[in-house]
């Protein structure tokens, strides 16, 4: 049996597709066909992703960050990364690692990789599990197959990131939310008849979606925000309905005791009590609104427009001038879910005015693409019902085969990807092919306690697999001129307009060298080079003169925390 009843839910208006006079009943067939055949369709999405899985790390900058704090955690020296307290790095995913870590007995990467493999089937289950209560089990196992194709999606089930956990508790946390808050209260016959109660697990996925969520990235301040607003909406809406407004109450409750459990126990703050990175960064963000503003409308609109939400949705930018047609469909898909479901369009709205702002990047946008899919879908049958009979159903079949074939082609290659041996030769068009025979040169010719200089997009990785502290040679670069200091010179990891890496010679950490009044040694060590690799890499000692320049600075500036930001 259904957990909601279709003839009293609000979204059966749409999604439940009754029959009218003149307009072709083809979506419910599909809707039928897909339903009939959902076994089929979920043993399909069970090998993409089996055939997606090679145990091997993505490697990427943040990553390697949560990793290393991990790592730290789980040998005992706190919540720490290069011997200092680590104040930006959000504290889910690290304290996950720490505990696969605990349970498995190893620093292996392995058992991470599976852990969010794992994540990534539990997402498609509470995605599933949310449109089954709003709009039934055709459409939930549509939502379920279109989530699995998305191209966002599917990368970030094989990458060592926040998102998707993070995606996993707002998953959970809309579960609950529309058990609780929603289903409950949907009639339009009688609005104090209850349609069904809640099972015995949706409160506990609302308060366990609720802390993953808060724990796992800064995005959790809009998801908070989203929340706050809707509940005070549906407040005012259910005035008179004490048992809805009650549950509305708690859930603020809720959020407030989260959100403080969350400050006193934040383990980025330490003993100091000062604001972490993140937070630091966003206040700095709003004292000077001229870059802000510049920021906003000369960089992050067009990248907005032109990249982050046509890749966001359909996998791919289409073309210029179709992106930004595509951007406007993405918002105004995110209208209609604000008269779907209060919660979710604020949340949707909020997530691309957070990329406005700060950092248009459609990785960004994974917490809202379940969302996004179903609004896609309800504008195909919107469209499909304005449209010629002898035109709607092929036009609706069309967009449908468009938006999943664009997805699907970037998985392809994915896969691909994935499959090809060695990996890290084609991984990022090789420019980690050297990474682990770096790292053990690293480890051969310097102390644990050394300090390497190194290139853009590189201190990081180097970090966790060399085990060494590795400083990106920057104006903030925080090295200490009472520790030897060794400096790692080669190919560029930095990358063009582009998204390609050239792996020409990195000239940052010669040119820190001599702006700060020091000399490179003689090199140590043998020089190492692979294909496609255009200079190899060589490791000097940096030798301090009597007018070194060296100063460790006391706190991060703005630029440093826009530099260590997501890749």
């Amino acid at each position: 049996m259904d957990v909601c009843d279709p003839a009293h839910a609000k979204s059966t208006l749409i999604t439940s597709l009754p029959a009218q006079a003149g307009v072709s009943d083809f979506p419910q067939k599909l809707l039928n066909l897909i339903d009939a055949r959902r076994r089929w369709f979920f043993a399909a999405m069970l090998l993409l992703y089996a055939l997606g899985f090679n145990g091997q790390w993505r490697i990427e900058r943040d990553s390697a960050l949560y990793l290393t704090i991990g790592r730290n955690i789980f040998h005992g020296h706190g919540y720490s990364y290069q011997g200092r307290h680590e104040s930006m790095a959000y504290p889910g995913l690290p304290f996950l690692f720490a505990g696969t870590s605990r349970l498995f007995r190893t620093d292996d990467v392995l058992p991470d990789l599976v852990i969010m493999f794992l994540i990534g089937f539990a997402c498609l289950a509470l995605t599933y599990r949310l449109f089954l209560l709003s709009a039934g089990r055709p459409t939930a196992v549509l939502m379920t197959v279109g989530l699995a194709a998305s191209r966002l999606f599917y990368r970030y089930c094989f990458e060592l990131l926040t998102d998707l956990p993070f995606l996993l508790g707002v998953l959970a946390f809309l579960v609950g939310y529309e058990a609780v808050l929603i289903a409950p209260f949907r009639s339009r016959q009688n609005a104090e008849k209850e349609l069904r109660r809640p099972a015995w697990f949706d409160w506990p996925l609302l308060i366990a979606g609720l802390m993953i969520s808060v724990v796992m990235r800064p995005a959790m301040w809009i998801l908070v925000f989203a929340v706050m607003v809707a509940t005070a909406w549906n407040i005012i809406r259910h005035v008179g309905r004490n048992c809805a407004v009650w549950r509305h109450l708690l859930l603020v409750s809720l959020i407030i005791a989260a959100g403080a459990v969350f400050f006193f126990s934040d383990p980025r703050r330490g003993t100091t009590g000062v604001v972490s990175q993140y937070e630091y960064y966003l206040l700095e963000k709003f004292s000077h609104p001229g870059q802000t503003f510049h920021d906003l409308f000369i960089v992050n609109l067009p990248e907005l427009c032109e990249s982050a939400l046509a890749k966001a949705l359909f996998g791919c930018p289409i073309m210029p001038g179709f992106n930004t047609l595509a951007a406007i469909l993405v918002v105004a898909l995110s209208c209609w879910l604000l008269w779907y479901r209060t919660l979710w369009g604020l949340f949707s709205l909020a997530t691309i005015g957070t990329l406005l702002i700060f950092k248009p990047l459609d990785r960004y946008m994974l917490p809202v693409i379940p969302l996004l899919i179903f609004a896609w879908w309800n504008f195909l049958l919107w469209l499909h019902k304005r449209l010629p009979v002898k035109w709607a159903d092929l036009a609706l079949l069309a967009f449908l085969i468009a938006g999943v074939s664009t997805n699907l082609a970037r998985l392809g290659q994915m896969v691909v990807e994935q499959r090809r041996v060695p990996f890290l030769l084609h991984y990022h068009d090789g420019r980690y092919v050297s990474l682990y025979q770096l790292c053990d040169m690293v480890r051969k010719y310097t102390k644990r306690r050394d300090q390497i200089l190194v290139g853009p997009k590189v201190a990081r990785i180097l970090t966790y697999v060399g085990h060494r502290t590795a400083l990106r040679a920057g104006n903030d670069a925080a090295a200490d001129p009472g520790v030897p200091i060794y400096a790692l010179i080669g190919p560029s990891w930095d990358e063009d307009g582009k998204g390609k890496v050239s792996l020409h010679e990195d000239t940052m950490v010669p040119t820190w060298v001599a702006e700060h009044g020091c000399t490179l040694g003689p090199r140590i060590g043998p020089a190492l080079q692979n294909s496609p690799e255009r200079c190899a890499w060589t490791l000097h000692r940096v030798i301090i003169g009597s007018a070194s320049k060296i100063t460790p600075p006391a706190r991060p500036s703005r630029q440093t925390i826009q530099d260590d930001a997501d890749d």
